[in-house]
């Protein structure tokens, strides 16, 4: 009977979780040819608070990866909009005219 046992970081969906044990139960039944009513298969999840790679733990390391939040616009800021760049060709009055 082939046990397989996934530890891994909390977080995946339980549709992400499904496929990873479908496609290893597959796995298992393909290369070894065991009968599928015979593999068993299960995730433990370990919260980020809880696991250490390269002396550095995983909530920290998602932590630092999360883009900064956006600076606020103008108009976030203010309620005004800024006005818009004037452009010189269709300013009132036209371009300069040609020498």
């Amino acid at each position: 009977m082939p046990l397989i046992q996934v530890t891994m970081i909390e977080g995946r969906t339980a549709e992400q979780k499904r496929a990873l044990l479908s496609a290893l139960t597959q796995a298992v039944q393909d290369t070894i040819d065991a009968p599928l009513d015979s593999i068993r298969a299960w995730v433990t999840e370990v919260p980020g608070q809880q696991f250490m790679s390269a002396g550095t733990l995983a909530s920290d390391r998602h932590a630092a990866a999360e883009p900064s939040p956006a600076v606020p616009t103008p108009l976030e800021t203010s309620g005004v909009a800024p006005a818009p760049p004037v452009d010189p060709i269709m300013a009132p009055g036209g371009p300069a005219p040609l020498p």
